[in-house]
């Protein structure tokens, strides 16, 4: 395979299987979503009202946060990796008063592309955070596509309400294969917790298995995309977007990850084209 990547936001944008050129990333467009495979830190998901607290003072913050619109330096470009760093700057210090850096590596093994990323706390205070993948894989039409897993994922699922987490989950998908269709996401996102690590197959009712996302470390999946859209996202989280009843309180937010001064914290996933 060739994967392509973008510096802004250290995207993949591209993943071509070299005999047969089928591209299997998401192309973009204004039409339905503008993004190929965005990385999500250091949230995943909304906060509520796009901003949270800590020691007193309130900080705005978009959804899934800032690094998918920044720009990453390249620490390595190889044949089969590529390595990205992104610090903090004058910007990320606005609404993020932390010291970090955050690293990705993509590397091709095989029929593998592996994600890896890692947190590293160079400040003085712990560090919360959270991150994820977000890659979108074509699927047109999407009705032409279903999912299946390679265990069966928990008995139940939640929606979002206005971008945050409902807190009454929602009926089971009972089985381990998900038809898709055009209005499987009309409530927005599929949201599985703990599902530990699995393999989620991606499936074309006449051709076959085209390929598989392996969660890895990452112990959350959101499965999303726009109503109708010709591609469907898999998405390996290490946090979520906020529940209705939080408290904004960054410190307390469920899934997020409370780094230690001088420690690192590096979690990673995987896709296999079949």
């Amino acid at each position: 395979m060739t994967a392509g990547f973008k510096l802004k936001g250290a995207e993949l944008c591209s993943l071509i299987h070299n005999k047969t050129k089928a591209e299997y990333i998401w192309q973009s467009d204004q039409q339905w979503w503008p993004r190929h495979a965005p990385v999500l830190f250091p949230i995943v998901g909304k906060l509520k009202n796009n901003e949270y607290k800590f020691k007193g003072r309130t900080f705005q913050m978009g959804q899934h946060g800032f690094a998918r619109d920044m720009d990453f330096e390249v620490l390595e470009h190889l044949s089969d990796s590529i390595t990205f760093l992104l610090r903090i700057n004058e910007e990320t210090l606005t609404n993020y008063p932390f010291q970090f850096e955050f690293y990705i590596e993509y590397k091709l093994v095989e029929s593998r592309l592996q994600t890896t990323f890692l947190v590293i706390n160079n400040g003085k205070q712990e560090l919360p955070f959270s991150f994820g993948g977000h890659p979108a894989f074509n699927a047109n039409p999407i009705e032409d596509y279903f999912l299946t897993f390679d265990k069966p994922l928990p008995p139940y699922f939640y929606g979002l309400k206005n971008g945050l987490i409902a807190s009454d989950p929602l009926e089971s998908l009972n089985g381990e294969t998900l038809w898709l269709s055009k209005d499987t996401f009309d409530k927005d996102a599929l949201i599985f917790m703990g599902t530990g690590q699995t393999g989620i197959t991606l499936n074309h009712a006449e051709n076959g298995p085209i390929l598989t996302l392996y969660t890895g470390d990452f112990p959350h999946l959101g499965i999303w995309s726009k109503p109708g859209a010709p591609f469907v996202c898999l998405e390996p989280w290490q946090g979520t977007a906020d529940w209705e009843d939080t408290d904004g309180q960054i410190l307390n937010k469920k899934g997020i990850i409370l780094l230690k001064p001088e420690e690192n914290y590096g979690a990673g996933f995987s896709i296999e084209l079949i």
